[in-house]
C-alpha cells in the first residue's frame, strides 16, 4: 500500500461507508465495542429509510406512502407542516426537494447486511484537533496522528475540537437544533408491505410511521407526557449559511466532512454521502 493514512472521527454508518471506500482507514469510535449479539443491523427511528440503495450493501426495496394529515400533500398543506416545524422558507429556497419529500408515492430501500469495520479504536473519543501537528488528541491522552482527517461528527462538534486560533471567523456561529422523541408502539397494526408516513400539521406528534413489522412510530417536538420516548439529537438540523465556508475551510486543513450533520446539510440523504465519499476516495493515491 502506498498513500497516506487517513484517520475516520465517527463510527457510524457513514463512517462505516467511508471506510468501504478508503479501506485502509482507522476508524476512532467514542463508543465501546459490540457485544456479539449486538451486531445487528441498527435500529430505524421514525421515519428513517433510504432514498436509494448504497451501491455494493444488499438492500431490500419496499413502497413508501406519504400523506399529510392522512390526504396526498398539497401546496397549502406542505407550508402549513413546514410552517410548523419552522422550516417555511424552504417551500420557496427548496421547491424540488420539498416535493420529493412529499412525494405520495415513492420506493424507500434498507440494508440487509451490518457492515463489518475492517480497522476500528472503540472507547476512542476526540476532544481535539490540532490541524498543524495532524494529530487528534483522545480522552484518554493518548494521540492519533494523521495525514488527512475524515469526519462524520456533528459539524458544531468538529468546529470545538478544532483549535480556535484557525476558525476565528466561525467560533462564534450559532448552529441551530432541535430534539425529536420518538414513541414507538408496537404491533399496532398487522405487518404489511409498506411503510406509510403520515405528516401532521396539528395535534401532539408532528409525524406519525407505519413500519412494516406493524409498529408505530410517533414523533414529538418536546417530550412527551407519560410515554416512553427515544431522544435523537442533533434530530431536526436548521441549515445556516455558514456552513458550507466552514466545511471548506476545514478541507483546506485536510478535514473533510461527510454526512447531513457532518456538513449541517439538511437536505443531504446517505445516498449521496456514499457518491461524494466515493468520489473524493478516487482522487486518493491508496491503490497504486
Amino acid at each position: 500500500m502506498s498513500g497516506e493514512p487517513i484517520v475516520i472521527i465517527g463510527g457510524g454508518m457513514t463512517g462505516m461507508i467511508a471506510q468501504q471506500h478508503v479501506p485502509y482507514s482507522l476508524i476512532l469510535d467514542w463508543g465501546p465495542p459490540p457485544a456479539l449479539a449486538e451486531r445487528a443491523l441498527p435500529k430505524q427511528w421514525g421515519a428513517n429509510y433510504w432514498w436509494k440503495p448504497i451501491a455494493g450493501m444488499a438492500c431490500e426495496e419496499f413502497d413508501v406512502i406519504t400523506t399529510i394529515d392522512g390526504a396526498v400533500a398539497t401546496p397549502e398543506a406542505i407550508h402549513a407542516y413546514k410552517t410548523r416545524v419552522g422550516k417555511a422558507q424552504e417551500t420557496y429556497t427548496r421547491p424540488g426537494m420539498v416535493a420529493s419529500q412529499f412525494e405520495n408515492r415513492a420506493k424507500g430501500y434498507t440494508p440487509l447486511e451490518f457492515l463489518e469495520p475492517k480497522n476500528i479504536r472503540y472507547k476512542s473519543h476526540v476532544v481535539s484537533i490540532d490541524p498543524f501537528r495532524r494529530h487528534v488528541c483522545l480522552r484518554d491522552g493518548s494521540v492519533v496522528r494523521y495525514e488527512k482527517l475524515i469526519s462524520t461528527i456533528p459539524l458544531p462538534a468538529l468546529r470545538d475540537m478544532v483549535d480556535a486560533a484557525v476558525l476565528t471567523s466561525f467560533d462564534t456561529v450559532r448552529f441551530q437544533s432541535a430534539p425529536i422523541y420518538v414513541v414507538e408502539k408496537k404491533d399496532t397494526f398487522r405487518p404489511r408491505a409498506s411503510m406509510s408516513v403520515d405528516y401532521r400539521t396539528t395535534g401532539p406528534a408532528y409525524r406519525a410511521t407505519a413500519h412494516r413489522d406493524g409498529s408505530l412510530h410517533l414523533e414529538y417536538s418536546d417530550t412527551p407526557r407519560g410515554e416512553m420516548s427515544k431522544k435523537l439529537i442533533p434530530g431536526r438540523i436548521y441549515d445556516t449559511p455558514y456552513a458550507r465556508p466552514l466545511v471548506a475551510e476545514m478541507a483546506l486543513m485536510d478535514i473533510y466532512c461527510f454526512g447531513r450533520y457532518a456538513r449541517w446539510d439538511s437536505d443531504e440523504l446517505l445516498h449521496q454521502t456514499d457518491e461524494d465519499i466515493q468520489i473524493w476516495a478516487g482522487t486518493l493515491n491508496m491503490y497504486s
